[in-house]
């Protein structure tokens, strides 16, 4: 084949019915295109759920510090990373495996908090101890 395997998108899975009889017909730009439309249908999904979310309460496992700057003030909604002088900002997870940022204490690492939640992002949710 002339494919290097930098140009595939998806891994051959050997033995399998469409590696053998199927010639990758496809060009990494439609691969690309298609991959990319469907990300962004999955972000509206998970956005629409999360602002399902705000408002209600959830019992969170908090597992560490957040290494980013989650907060409302975060440069045009950029992810961006924490300073040394901004507040201590916990990240968890819900029983859903949501994940979840919050102001707190380090001392909560390894505990399970209730939090409310108050913003909702495609891939995260902010949220105030209770």
């Amino acid at each position: 084949s002339d494919v290097c395997s930098s140009d595939l998108k998806y891994s051959p899975r050997p033995n399998t019915v469409a590696n053998k009889n199927f010639d990758d017909i496809l060009s990494w730009d439609i691969k690309k295109s298609r991959n990319n439309r469907m990300l962004d249908v999955q972000n509206e999904i998970s956005l629409i759920n999360h602002k399902k979310m705000i408002n209600q309460e959830f019992k969170i496992l908090c597992d560490s510090t957040a290494k980013i700057d989650m907060s409302e003030n975060a440069d045009n909604g950029l992810i961006s990373l924490r300073s040394k002088s901004a507040k201590t900002i916990l990240t968890g997870r819900t029983e859903g495996d949501h994940i979840v940022h919050f102001e707190g204490s380090k001392d909560l690492i390894g505990k399970i908090v209730s939090v409310k939640i108050v913003q909702a992002r495609q891939l995260s949710l902010s949220g105030i101890l209770i």
